[in-house]
């Protein structure tokens, strides 16, 4: 690569196999050249291993750093980096530069800006957990008919303006970008901590939303194991709540997990119950305690 460049430019590796390139003194349609001869040399490698053979390829993005056009640090990695997917996503071996008015590309960077936000509530512990109570129709709280009161546990972002962005704002991107096991992990964690703090007292059934992505990394239910015995929970405390389309998606995980946990006293609920299924016969080999729609 770096014999395609000039001795003004700068070339670093970001980490993995992703590189910035900065290419200085450069107009827009100059930069096109140096980076499609770039690309091409890239195209044209090739290297052996174990006897064989293999050519690699690059998917390019361009972004102009101008006067007319600045940029700061964080806004300029995260805008490069969706022009980079969509070249990608087009096929690879290609190059797309980024326009101000490309929609695809701000929704992108608009995905971008939430994945730096989720990551960075997650490292400064900036999520929050509201409790709400499950009532039945006629109005009455859930312990009429049960034995204890019913709740759900609702997770919140909190912006760096102080406002709590609900779950509809963020949680599609982090199912994308596969960052739900991390924030399950959260979930659960701290609502076992809030539980623990409560001791003796706490006489609420808490539902607790779960992923199907968590459903399936290797490793959650014995996070869950560590949690529930960290804080010396009463299983009899927690009611899992899963969605019907994860749990079908991920059934030999999801009937280990429910059972596991089944089995030491926790509950089991089944969210979006009846949404797109013709047969329940699925239900039969699954500990389901309830239903929801």
């Amino acid at each position: 690569m770096k014999s395609q460049l000039r001795n003004a430019d700068s070339l670093a590796r970001l980490g993995g196999d992703e590189f910035a390139l900065l290419l200085m003194g450069s107009n827009l349609a100059q930069a096109q050249t140096i980076v499609q001869k770039l690309l091409a040399a890239v195209q044209d490698y090739r290297f052996s291993y174990n006897h064989q053979v293999f050519r690699v390829g690059a998917s390019i993005g361009l972004i102009e750093v101008s006067p007319s056009n600045p940029q700061n640090l964080s806004d300029l990695l995260s805008k490069v980096d969706s022009a980079c997917y969509a070249a990608k996503n087009d096929g690879g071996n290609q190059l797309h530069i980024y326009q101000p008015n490309d929609a695809i590309m701000n929704n992108r960077f608009s995905q971008m800006v939430w994945v730096a936000r989720i990551q960075s509530a997650l490292e400064q512990n900036e999520f929050v957990l509201y409790q709400q109570t499950i009532r039945s129709l006629n109005g009455d709280s859930f312990h009429a008919t049960h034995a204890k009161t019913h709740c759900e546990l609702l997770i919140r972002l909190k912006g760096e303006d102080g406002e709590l962005y609900p779950p509809g704002s963020f949680l599609a991107v982090a199912e994308r970008y596969h960052l739900m096991p991390q924030i399950d992990r959260w979930v659960v964690a701290n609502a076992f901590k809030k539980i623990a703090s409560k001791g003796t007292q706490f006489k609420t059934v808490c539902a607790i939303n779960l992923s199907g992505q968590s459903l399936s990394q290797d490793g959650f239910l014995a996070f869950v194991f560590a949690q529930i015995k960290s804080y010396n929970i009463d299983y009899k405390c927690i009611c899992f709540e899963i969605t019907e389309t994860a749990v079908i998606a991920n059934l030999d995980n999801a009937r280990h997990f429910m059972h596991a946990l089944s089995q030491a006293g926790c509950r089991f609920s089944l969210d979006d119950f009846g949404s797109g299924l013709s047969s329940f016969a699925y239900l039969k080999n699954l500990e389901v305690y309830f239903f929801k729609n």
